[in-house]
């Protein structure tokens, strides 16, 4: 959780991939909790297939923003494009009604037949003004086509079975499995039976993956350190291509991700160099040890033996100094003193008593934000140790 620091550019047959330095788990928190039930599964395979069999239904489209006129029929509304009927979904509406400059949330409110009048009506400002090329994604399902997103003609699609059948080929291959979410399960509910952190919805889709534990079989005396990836993707535009590597705990439901020397987020949009990005990111998962190097190492067990403070007191008042509520950091000192956190007030067992801390609360807004400020807490400690 190391501060954003840019990058230079990576160049490979003239691709431009952004990179960042550090994991991103503000990202992390936010797709991989607040996704719904429905769109986790149980394993890599499970998600491969739901991405193969919707790819195969789904039908991309050419077409003129000239040509697009709106229906509705039995409480559906429509895009009439060319001779097809397309039923809008609600993530495609949101972005043609962004395109005539409607909140969604003003469409929504407006009855069927007013909504595809005002449709209609602003749209054609748009044919007055000249004909716009567009990209339709659709998928054809029971019998009806789904227009699930509206693109333009610069948007080049990057499909997410592409992305896991390089994950499944390369790192899964060579022993990394899929980690669990442990914010909001039963932790006395077997791993094998939680749904991995594997999230697909019709907007993007995440994976997180870490090195096997018995691919570490040795005590690290850390808490259990795996090296991590992870990687999300859209089909719909909704978000970039990206991935992000980095050293994971995966003890007691924490969700800490240490800033490692060479750990990095890089990430691409969805425009004509997505192609060779994904080329890029191919190249990394074949490339990525799963092993900690001895500098990562050496980092890390730094933070176990130097010292954070002398006694609660102290440790309480310097992290409110660094930018912990006095309520979260009293909790976080309590937690720290728990053995499976460390035990003591070094800067090891002191951050991961935030984390453990962080868990507790309800809103996902707060535990992102206590989780990047304990990020923050490990880099200056260590910085200024």
């Amino acid at each position: 959780m190391t501060t954003a620091t840019a990058l230079p550019a990576r160049t490979m047959a003239g691709v431009s991939v952004i990179e960042r330095q550090g994991a991103n788990a503000q990202l992390a928190h936010r797709l991989m909790f607040s996704a719904p039930d429905d769109c986790k599964f149980m394993s890599l395979a499970e998600m491969r297939r739901d991405a193969d069999e919707q790819r195969k239904r789904s039908i991309e489209i050419q077409g003129s923003s000239a040509e697009m006129l709106f229906a509705t029929h039995d409480g559906q509304d429509y895009l009439a494009l060319g001779h097809d009927d397309f039923a809008l979904t609600n993530y495609a509406y949101k972005q043609l009604a962004r395109n005539i400059g409607l909140p969604i949330e003003t469409v929504a409110r407006l009855r069927p037949e007013t909504r595809v009048r005002v449709f209609n009506e602003l749209w054609q400002v748009n044919r007055n003004e000249g004909k716009h090329d567009m990209q339709f994604l659709a998928e054809k399902l029971d019998g009806k086509l789904l227009l699930r997103a509206v693109t333009g003609t610069r948007y080049t699609r990057l499909w997410d079975s592409e992305v896991l059948e390089t994950i499944d080929s390369t790192l899964v291959k060579a022993g990394w499995v899929p980690a669990h979410p442990t914010f909001n399960y039963d932790l006395s509910i077997p791993v094998e039976q939680r749904p991995k952190a594997l999230i697909r919805t019709d907007r993007y889709s995440f994976a997180f993956l870490f090195t096997s534990p018995d691919a570490n079989a040795t005590d690290d005396d850390l808490g259990g350190l795996r090296k991590g990836i992870m990687v999300w993707n859209s089909e719909t535009s909704h978000k970039s291509f990206g991935w992000s590597q980095f050293v994971f705990r995966n003890v007691c439901g924490n969700f800490l991700i240490w800033g490692m020397k060479d750990g990095k987020t890089k990430r691409t949009r969805h425009v004509g160099v997505v192609r060779e990005a994904f080329e890029v990111f191919a190249q990394d998962c074949r490339e990525l040890a799963g092993e900690l190097t001895e500098q990562e190492m050496d980092q890390l067990t730094k933070a176990k033996r130097i010292e954070y403070a002398k006694d609660d007191e102290a440790a309480i008042k310097r992290l409110n100094f660094q930018g912990v509520s006095l309520g979260a950091a009293k909790a976080g000192v309590e937690a720290a003193k728990l053995e499976i956190n460390g035990g003591d007030l070094s800067i090891w067992s002191v951050v991961n008593g935030l984390t453990f801390h962080a868990k507790e609360l309800a809103n996902e807004e707060d535990r992102t934000e206590l989780c990047t400020t304990a990020g923050q807490v490990l880099n200056s400690a260590l910085a200024a140790a």
